[in-house]
């Protein structure tokens, strides 16, 4: 029991941006025209399983792919809704417009650039939508992480909605209850640009165990693909990030200084502003060690290792700048491919991040600022 109710605790102490549930669950208010009704089961083409999401892991974190199939529908209008027993197929994070993506007709069947007999490309919206299930069994491994979803190229530009199916929940004011008792939330999600991506919180949504669902409308004008000569067509993506709870590395920056043979590494931490430690001082007071291993990518071999502390973190940000020499002598050269793994941790010894491991190549990076720039 502790060890279910201490991830909550934590949950509810770590919001940076504590967000105000939606007033309203009725569709036509919060969300005019999402799909309706129930979704029939899914075909066997069509698998959602979160565990065979999973891209790469840490101690600390989890990424996970979504592309695939994701039910679809066209629509003329923004007050229509779609509904869902008759919603198609499109691969994600592919788009409608585009005629090298594949979608299919509610049976699976190829659309063939048409839809419900009428040119696809005369559509000027399309929602999209799959399930994100949660069951009891994981309910603590998500309630250990704030999760993001995550989206890159045209569907960035997309209104984003979560939106809950939760059985045998009581009616409260401010939410729809079906006549088969099934309560339906729904919330808009605002996302914030970070790497070249979009990102959307949805970390309350993903605090219980029910069926929830990600739903994605997105109109032609964001979906067409910038032109001209020197246009490049951002590399669509569609994925899940879950990052620890607590103070975390933020961002790495690498620059080399090769008259040292060292790299130079920018670490930005960030730390929610009401995370706790139970028991424990305020975490804002406790000092950090930051731990680096420099590996050898093509043979696996360690080249560098090192403890530093850097001390407490008072403020909610804060970048740590680090010297790491690039090879084990001296005299020795740098690795052609390199890879980099950064833990956070308490000077007592407790984790609390490991960030994904970074690669590169020592002799691609750029200069590092002379330390007398630095200091002027």
């Amino acid at each position: 029991m502790l060890k279910l109710l201490l991830p909550i605790f934590l949950l509810v102490a770590a919001p940076q941006e504590p967000k105000k549930p939606a007033a309203r669950a009725d569709n036509e208010v919060i969300a005019p025209g999402l799909p309706e009704g129930d979704a029939p089961q899914l075909p066997e083409q069509v698998n959602w399983d979160l565990k065979k999401a999973v891209t790469a892991r840490t101690a600390t974190r989890e990424r996970m792919d979504l592309g695939g199939l994701w039910r679809f529908a066209p629509v003329a209008d923004r007050e229509t809704a779609p509904q869902r027993s008759e919603m198609g197929w499109i691969e994600m994070p592919g788009v409608w417009t585009s005629p090298d993506t594949p979608i299919y007709d509610s049976r699976l069947r190829v659309a063939d650039g048409q839809w419900q007999a009428k040119p696809l490309d005369e559509f000027p919206l399309a929602w999209v939508e799959r399930d994100l299930p949660i069951g009891n069994d994981v309910v603590t491994h998500w309630l250990d992480h704030r999760s993001y979803l995550v989206l890159r190229g045209p569907w960035a530009k997309a209104e984003v909605y979560s939106s809950q199916r939760v059985n045998g929940k009581p009616k409260r004011d401010g939410e729809e209850v079906r006549e088969d008792g099934v309560t339906v939330y729904v919330e808009p999600l605002i996302g914030v640009v970070r790497d070249g991506a979009t990102w959307f919180e949805l970390t309350e949504t993903m605090m219980y165990p029910h069926t929830n669902q990600v739903n994605l409308r997105l109109g032609t004008t964001a979906a067409a693909q910038p032109r001209g000569e020197n246009a490049k067509p951002e590399k669509p993506y569609v994925g899940i990030e879950l990052l620890p709870t607590g103070p975390r590395v933020d961002a790495i920056r690498l620059t080399r200084d090769a008259a040292r043979g060292e790299l130079d590494l920018a670490l930005d931490l960030v730390r929610p502003k009401g995370f706790m430690l139970i028991p424990g001082p305020p975490v804002n007071t406790i000092p950090l060690t930051v731990r680096l291993r420099l590996d050898d990518a093509s043979t696996g071999q360690m080249i560098q290792k090192l403890d530093q502390a850097i001390g407490p973190m008072p403020d909610n940000k804060r970048t740590v700048s680090i010297r790491l020499p690039w090879s084990a002598t001296r005299d020795a050269a740098p690795p052609k491919q390199a890879r980099l793994r950064v833990r956070l941790y308490t000077t007592a010894g407790r984790l609390f991040d490991e960030a994904y491991p970074v690669e590169f190549r020592p002799d691609e990076l750029p200069a590092a600022t002379p330390k007398e720039e630095r200091e002027r």
